[in-house]
């Protein structure tokens, strides 16, 4: 019987180190806990990389309630290539994943544009939160997430892109410095979308208290915002360093609040087009509140597009009035 033993042994051991390093035999991150990224790659214990992160949360998905906390630490080498954040099973308004920078660190993520994948970080899950906030406290925007590229064909494009393909709820980006660096075409630093098809639907979408700008003067907007759903608000943001506009909607949604931003752009380009501190498409969504903003325009390029504050759009609108 005693002879067993080393075999049993070994099988014990391989059996632990599976559970640690296969997702097959990995169980869901569990609410209310911290998991770091810090370099060692160690699921779930400890992930490498965000993308290692991302990769074991959309293989095993999420249980209990609260948050699920992936905190950036030292160690934490960046990224090297365009992040998706897939749908994540087990999400929900009482269950969600926040990522962020623990106390005391400072992160980047600068990840380089390829030839199909121009952006930094995707969002297609719902209940996804990216806080740039050490601890998820304070005020300080701690985590700086910025997309690359200044040589065509290879563009950069959104640093952040929330792309409803389906229904995406609850998805927040607060207090990061999220930067755009391009040549042309011009990319938006930050975009909303919809996947256009009916049921791609973004509800409940919160954008704040972050610093949005361009870093190489070729910014296109601040924020775009071409999704259909339910409430969004953007509010409290600084927008600085773009060319096109500071914040450009077009999109269709219930309850639309753009409140509270400052944009202050010294790289207005109206050669091409028209440059506007924030364009609504009020047609499209009637009763939207946009209100408490300081828009300040200046060194502009060019002469054939109009310079605007604020450009309302209506196209015959008879609905609630834009507020």
């Amino acid at each position: 019987m005693s002879a067993h033993l080393p075999l049993r042994s070994s099988l014990l051991c391989l059996f632990r180190l599976l559970l640690l390093v296969h997702p097959a035999f990995a169980a869901p991150l569990v609410g209310g806990n911290t998991y770091p990224i810090n370099g060692v790659q160690n699921p779930p214990t400890s992930f490498g990389t965000i993308t290692n992160a991302v990769t074991f949360l959309t293989s095993q998905g999420v249980t209990g309630s609260g948050q699920v906390v992936l905190q950036l630490l030292s160690g934490y080498p960046g990224d090297t290539a365009p992040i998706v954040i897939a749908p994540i099973s087990g999400v929900s308004a009482t269950l969600g994943v926040t990522f962020r920078p623990g106390s005391g660190f400072t992160a980047t993520t600068a990840i380089a544009a390829t030839s199909t994948d121009h952006y930094a970080i995707q969002v297609l899950s719902s209940y996804v939160t990216l806080d740039g906030r050490q601890g998820g406290v304070g005020s300080t925007r701690s985590w700086t997430i910025r997309s690359t590229g200044t040589t065509s064909p290879t563009q950069s494009g959104p640093a952040v892109w929330i792309l409803a393909s389906g229904s995406v709820n609850g998805v927040t980006v607060r207090y990061c410095t999220l930067e755009s660096q391009a040549a042309t075409p011009r990319p938006d630093v930050l975009k909303l979308d919809f996947g256009g098809l009916v049921g791609d639907l973004l509800n409940g979408a919160i954008v704040e208290q972050n610093l949005v700008r361009g870093t190489s003067g070729n910014a296109g907007n601040g924020i775009r915002v071409d999704s259909v759903g339910g409430t969004l608000t953007i509010q409290n943001n600084s927008v600085d360093a773009v060319s096109a506009g500071g914040i450009y909607y077009f999109g269709q949604h219930t309850g639309l609040v753009i409140a509270g931003n400052t944009i202050t752009s010294t790289l207005a380009d109206v050669s091409t087009t028209d440059f506007n501190g924030i364009a609504v498409n009020w047609n499209m969504s009637p009763g939207a509140s946009v209100e408490k903003n300081l828009i300040y325009v200046s060194g502009v390029s060019g002469s054939t597009g109009a310079v605007r504050g604020i450009h309302v759009g209506s196209a015959g609108q008879t609905g609630s009035p834009l507020r």
